[in-house]
């Protein structure tokens, strides 16, 4: 019978409100947005700022069931045209300005320990691949599961390229990897990673400043921060 030491064991962070305390897709766009001067960027923008308000992609996001995107998508039409270039620049720099001093210190230790007890460490995340992949060489993660944005010919479609790796998609990307997460601990802050919370065997909420009710519904470890 194989000894619990003897098995492959996995550590999975969802990124954003998880290991850095804001959501950090959309906020990139803005990122890029502010620093890159352009007409039509700012007027994308302002759609997409009407259309928030008037919540039509809260909507039409519900009524799709979250598997198209769309908010995101609109989000991503700012960048459009941009060389990978420009965005990797700009990726480079929010990691360094706004990513690095928003760290959560208590799960960045847990993800830190969990290294140094043998455990495969990496990010399921919705966030983007550009910005992602300094996190993950800054703390030498194994593997990083994430959004991507799409590019042809060298510039920004303003669309994800692939799926947006959300709710089931983390779990159909990580059981392709790893199997079944019986030897799993996963971390994540919301309720809308309830499959990647199921899918492991040690699931970990963790909650800014507060308990959250859900947590005791699943039976669910809760790291309060």
């Amino acid at each position: 019978m194989q000894k619990d030491s003897d098995m492959h064991k996995v550590a999975v962070f969802d990124f954003c409100e998880t290991l850095a305390d804001f959501q950090t897709a959309n906020a990139f766009v803005d990122f890029v947005r502010q620093n890159v001067k352009s007409v039509e960027v700012r007027l994308v923008n302002t759609v997409y700022v009407v259309l928030s308000k008037l919540q039509v992609i809260r909507f039409l996001n519900f009524a799709t069931s979250h598997k198209h995107s769309i908010g995101k998508n609109l989000k991503l039409l700012q960048l459009r045209g941009m060389s990978r270039e420009t965005i990797e620049a700009m990726a480079q720099r929010f990691h360094e300005e706004r990513i690095k001093p928003h760290l959560i210190e208590a799960t960045v230790e847990r993800m830190e320990q969990l290294k140094k007890d043998g455990y495969e460490v990496g990010l399921s995340s919705g966030g983007y691949g550009v910005y992602l992949k300094h996190f993950a060489q800054d703390y030498k993660l194994d593997f990083v599961q994430c959004s991507e944005i799409g590019f042809r010919n060298g510039r920004c479609t303003g669309r994800l390229a692939g799926a947006d790796c959300m709710r089931e998609e983390k779990v159909r990307r990580l059981t392709q990897r790893f199997g079944n997460g019986d030897n799993a601990v996963a971390f994540s802050d919301s309720l809308s990673d309830l499959p990647l919370l199921e899918w492991a065997s040690q699931p970990v909420v963790v909650s800014r400043g507060k308990h959250q009710a859900w947590v005791e519904k699943y039976g669910f470890q809760e790291i309060i921060w």
